[in-house]
């Protein structure tokens, strides 16, 4: 089976659809079945991000540097990662690029040292045998990106990334 990331460019490129849920059923060597179902709205996703932001912002001092954390639970790595990537057009801007201008251009926003953006990632599960006893540990690892206000005071300062 295809993972979702496979499909959901499948479906972009042989149908131009975007802002789409998929659900697909089969057998390789057999076939597959989708349900694609898509919304007439344009996609708000990014303007849903910049609330999530905005929001997540007033929970901060106000007088410390802060770091907004985002973790995107309906997205997948590869969906979080093109979020980030520039737009094809020289000039343009990304919906992103447009969100992320607002959020760190708002004054009562300066006090932000940076936003980070994760998205669910891979489970992996390690076993051990420790003095008679089995020790489960489980790592996780994915999609994970952060972005710094070049407004901040604290921008080039080295010893903030210790907390990114």
């Amino acid at each position: 089976m295809p993972d979702e990331e496979k499909i959901i460019e499948f479906i972009r490129t042989k149908f131009g659809f975007d802002n789409t849920n998929i659900s697909a059923v089969g057998k390789p060597n057999s076939g597959f079945a989708f349900l694609v179902v898509r919304s007439l709205k344009p996609d708000t996703v990014a303007d849903y991000i910049l609330g999530n932001l905005k929001d997540g912002s007033k929970q901060l001092s106000g007088r410390l540097p802060g770091i907004v954390c985002a973790h995107m639970l309906d997205m997948t790595g590869g969906e979080l990662a093109a979020l980030k990537k520039p737009a094809e057009n020289p000039g343009m801007q990304t919906n992103f690029e447009r969100i992320m201008r607002e959020f760190f251009g708002e004054p009562s926003r300066s006090h932000v040292y940076a936003a980070r953006f994760s998205a669910p990632g891979s489970i992996k599960r390690e076993e051990r045998l420790l003095e008679g006893n089995l020790e489960s540990t489980f790592h996780e690892s994915g999609v994970a990106f952060r972005l710094k206000n070049a407004s901040h005071p604290l921008y080039d300062d080295t010893r903030m990334d210790t907390f990114l």
